[in-house]
């Protein structure tokens, strides 16, 4: 059997293309908006809000969200596995592990719900979820909200 075989231009330009597409600060940033003081986030109007971010893209998606409503977040978290780069001005970054839970974990769970021991009703949480959120944030059975 012979394989197609691709190169130049249309080699660069898929691979642009998928990079492209995995950018999830680009994506997010598309999500968002700001307009006669309100935010829309995917074509819902709100005010205030809180942000939780979990997984290895949370630092491009919690940028993305900081970047475009700043003003607008009231507190956040980002959690990310272990000695992943980046900066965020407004919503807190904890480090965690992946892929398998640890303390850093649990106590990334525990940070997230003391954050929203502190929503009402009426307030927003805006959740960001990327590849291994699941493992960077864990509770103790029994933890409340």
């Amino acid at each position: 059997m012979v394989l197609p075989v691709f190169g130049g231009d249309l080699l660069n330009d898929l691979l642009g293309l998928i990079l492209k597409s995995s950018d999830l600060y680009l994506r997010t940033s598309k999500a968002i908006s700001i307009s006669n003081g309100k935010v829309r986030i995917m074509g819902h109007e709100i005010d205030n809000f809180y942000v939780v971010a979990i997984g290895k893209g949370s630092i491009g998606m919690a940028k993305a969200i900081e970047d475009a409503a700043y003003d607008k977040i009231i507190d956040g978290i980002a959690v990310v596995p272990k000695g992943t780069p980046g900066n965020l001005r407004k919503i807190k970054i904890l480090e965690s592990t992946h892929p398998l839970p640890t303390e850093a974990s649990v106590n990334a769970g525990s940070k997230i719900l003391d954050l929203l021991s502190n929503v009402r009703s009426g307030d927003y949480v805006l959740f960001l979820i990327s590849g291994g959120g699941s493992a960077g944030r864990s509770a103790h059975k029994g933890s409340e909200p």
